[in-house]
């Protein structure tokens, strides 16, 4: 009698699990897009949004997610990160990763993509899903590049001589931008302290944009007038040798196809002097 009672309990439980696992369907993560949103010329952060569907007639929650980003199929980066989002039922919402790269660590782990224009790299992961079935792991992968950053050169290139009188002298210094990135940009605000042979001969601020190309170079010249006290015999030393030594201090303002980023300027060498 027990066991003609127990068997409809028994039947009637395994068709209830049945349906209930027939109910429940796995939610799924696609890649929605990669951004750039943060950059400078030590790092950038790419930000990878995943859209995560919930098919059930019930909300879950998104309790976090983990990731390895590889370079060159090395593993670079990996990060864990927890989170509570709920998502409602029959909707898709959108978890974003970002991943910040810096470049003179990327560059010393992987001294082959120093010449490089871009960098391969390659994502993986999972999303943590909350619901009936406790946490699940939903996978995740893509792959891709971005532009291998590299600074830009400014450097007092030359000192040409315009012309010579009792009353002073007159100069001119030719300040050259190298652009080795394979993306243009333009110089908004140029900024700048010069000294020759340890004495500060100009200042200024340039605020005309000058655009520079990719991977090319631009020169900015800048007309100045001293009088011979202002260098004294080191004129007479550098012409001499051919080379005048000088400190360009300062910084400018880049405009770029990712968004504005200061660049500052520190930089001592000996450049050309000729009439």
């Amino acid at each position: 009698m027990i066991k003609k009672l127990l068997l409809p309990v028994l039947v009637a439980g395994l068709l209830s699990c049945t349906t209930l696992s027939q109910l429940i369907q796995t939610p799924t993560v696609k890649l929605n897009q990669v951004k750039l949103t943060d950059f400078s010329f030590q790092d950038i952060t790419l930000n990878f949004d995943l859209a995560v569907t919930n098919p059930n007639p019930f909300g879950i929650r998104l309790a976090g997610y983990d990731y390895d980003f590889g370079i060159q199929e090395q593993n670079f980066l990996s990060g864990d990160q927890t989170q509570d989002v709920q998502i409602i039922a029959n909707q898709t919402s959108i978890v974003g990763v970002p991943v910040k790269i810096k470049f003179n660590e990327l560059y010393q782990l992987f001294k082959a993509v120093q010449n490089q224009d871009e960098v391969n790299y390659q994502m993986k992961g999972h999303v943590h899903v909350t619901g009936p079935w406790d946490i699940l792991k939903i996978p995740f992968s893509t792959s891709g590049k971005f532009p291998a950053i590299k600074l830009p050169k400014i450097a007092l290139a030359d000192v040409k001589i315009q012309s010579l009188s009792l009353a002073g002298i007159k100069l001119d210094l030719n300040i050259e931008v190298d652009n080795p990135n394979i993306f243009g940009f333009s110089l908004n605000n140029f900024n700048y302290n010069i000294a020759l042979g340890g004495k500060k001969v100009a200042s200024g601020d340039n605020t005309q944009a000058t655009a520079i190309p990719q991977k090319g170079k631009t020169n900015l010249r800048f007309p100045i007038d001293l009088n011979f006290a202002a260098l004294g015999s080191f004129l007479t030393s550098a012409l001499q040798k051919g080379t005048i030594d000088y400190e360009l201090t300062g910084g400018t303002s880049i405009a770029t196809e990712f968004g504005n980023v200061q660049l500052p300027m520190n930089n001592i060498g000996a450049a050309k002097i000729w009439k």
